[in-house]
């Protein structure tokens, strides 16, 4: 096994939770392998594709936390 073969962490699947997660490892210098069944996106995560909204959550925390992941998917 090569270096190009060795990852720190695997993801399986590239929804929006698997993506966050690979990106958050990441950040963090981790090498990361992303797997999904599909060679295209198709599930859940592309059918909600930009509804990424802070309206309607209550001022604290909750509503910080979709602040912040609205400005991570921004990126």
């Amino acid at each position: 096994m090569s270096e190009l073969d060795s990852y720190d962490v695997a993801i399986v699947g590239a929804g929006i939770v698997g993506l966050a997660h690979a990106l958050a490892a990441a950040r963090d210098g981790r090498r990361v392998l992303v797997i999904d069944r599909d060679a295209q996106a198709n599930g859940a995560s592309i059918r909600n594709f930009g509804f990424v909204t802070v309206t309607g959550q209550e001022q604290g925390t909750v509503w910080r936390r979709a602040r912040r992941s609205r400005d991570v998917w921004m990126e």
